[in-house]
């Protein structure tokens, strides 16, 4: 969702790509789900075994995650608020 329009994917059962622009809504296949995203999930799973197994930090790490719920909540809060808002970073 943003100023020049709106994309929507669709789930397991919508194999849909949906553009919303001032001019209207596009609809556009896409992929099925698990098509898209299967060689993503098969690669994160091996590198978080591989970090396991080698006793080393994973690619992906606690922090990274920390990272992407500020992020996800700054998002609600800017939607909430109508407007802008600063990332509010936790220390580690």
């Amino acid at each position: 969702m943003g100023t020049e329009g709106t994309v929507y994917v669709g789930s397991n059962h919508d194999p849909n790509l949906a553009l919303g622009t001032k001019e209207g809504l596009t609809l556009r296949g896409v992929q099925w789900f698990w098509g898209r995203f299967y060689e993503a999930y098969v690669k994160e799973d091996q590198a978080f075994v591989d970090a396991v197994l080698g006793d080393k930090e994973p690619p992906i790490t606690g922090v990274d995650g920390l990272r992407v719920v500020e992020i996800a909540e700054a998002c609600w809060r800017s939607w909430r608020e109508k407007k802008p808002v600063v990332v509010e970073r936790t220390p580690v």
